[in-house]
């Protein structure tokens, strides 16, 4: 049977469709899969911190104050607590009578300050933790956010996953920032067991490109906020190290466990500001 070339066409663009149909699918169980593991493997882990590429967006704004050594060194730093597969990487520990937690920053600073102040790694990796104590703070106490909250940790994720491409956008990030060293001989791998390929392979997959979709607790606006914050937070403690002070007091900066939290009181302010978003 003959098709005319009208029809011929007709067809050639509806199989065309259809192989771009199937490649959309395909991509889209791909980025699926990619973030169920991901979830799999943030089981267990601490829940509030902030995403990889908020970590990265801060360090990228400190460098037009701040002048370091190695960048390289400073990125994967900044990231490099969250892809501990064993130990305790962020040095978390229990105060006050077991009612509050905190990251234990004088031991870090004890263990490793006399290379924090020649090894941006190090100073990537304390600017990390102090970063996160000051997201709790500001998830925790400012925004009524609750962890243990049924739902709460796997929406934040998702958020982060669909702000991951407006971050890296407005803060200048790609993929070539993160760089793979081995840290076989790095005192650092005393505290914890690190997979440095697996934890690069992971964010560098967070630059995907995805749908836009509704954010449920994080928004552009917060996002922002926090990282300028941030920025300015971690500049200080740079500056106050520098002039040889103390640095911040692991317990001034402890938060209060999820579970002695009211969620009701909690939940109530987040719907309020999800209302006036």
């Amino acid at each position: 049977m003959r098709v005319s070339g009208t029809h011929a066409s007709e067809l050639e663009m509806r199989h065309e469709n259809v192989k771009v149909s199937s490649m959309d699918r395909k991509l889209s169980k791909d980025v699926k899969l990619i973030l169920e593991n991901r979830m799999q493997k943030n089981k267990g882990k601490e829940d509030t911190m902030a995403s990889s590429m908020i970590h990265l967006a801060i360090v990228q704004e400190m460098r037009k104050e701040v002048s370091f050594r190695d960048i390289n060194r400073l990125f994967l730093g900044v990231i490099l607590p969250d892809g501990a597969v064993a130990g305790n990487s962020h040095l978390k520990k229990k105060i006050c009578e077991n009612t509050r937690y905190t990251y234990d920053l004088e031991c870090f600073r004890d263990r490793y300050g006399k290379y924090m102040k020649k090894d941006d790694l190090y100073l990537g990796y304390y600017l990390h933790l102090i970063q996160d104590m000051l997201y709790r703070r500001f998830m925790y106490g400012e925004h009524g956010w609750n962890s243990s909250a049924p739902g709460n940790v796997e929406k934040l994720h998702r958020d982060y996953e669909i702000l991951n491409e407006y971050v890296s956008k407005k803060y200048g990030l790609s993929q070539k920032m993160i760089q793979e060293l081995d840290l076989t001989e790095e005192p650092l791998a005393q505290l914890a067991e690190f997979d440095v390929k697996d934890l690069i392979e992971e964010v560098r997959g967070e630059f995907v490109q995805r749908k836009e979709e509704k954010l449920s607790i994080l928004t552009r606006k917060m996002a922002d906020e926090y990282i300028v914050r941030a920025t300015e937070f971690c500049v200080e403690e740079l500056k106050a190290l520098s002039e040889g002070k103390s640095g911040l007091d692991s317990t001034v900066w402890s938060w209060e466990k999820p579970e002695n939290i009211s969620h009701e009181k909690l939940n109530q302010k987040l719907n309020a500001k999800i209302e006036n978003m």
